[in-house]
C-alpha cells in the first residue's frame, strides 16, 4: 500500500507481536514441553550417554 503495510500481513507489529507470543504461550509452549519431555525420556531410555546424567566427565592433564 501507499503506507508501505504489506498486504499480505494487514496488521502492525503492536497487534501481531502480542497474539503471536500468547498463541506460543497458551498453545504450542505445552505442545514443544511434551515434545520435549518425549525426547529426553526416549534419550534417556535408549541412549543415556547422551545427556549430561549418563555423561562421565574426563580430565585432560
Amino acid at each position: 500500500t501507499e503506507s508501505g503495510q504489506a498486504l499480505y500481513c494487514p496488521y502492525g507489529l503492536n497487534v501481531a507481536v502480542p497474539v503471536m507470543l500468547g498463541e506460543h504461550l497458551l498453545i504450542f509452549g505445552w505442545v514443544e514441553a511434551i515434545v520435549t519431555a518425549m525426547a529426553v525420556k526416549y534419550m534417556q531410555k535408549h541412549s543415556s550417554e547422551l545427556l549430561a546424567e549418563g555423561r562421565q566427565v574426563h580430565e585432560q592433564g
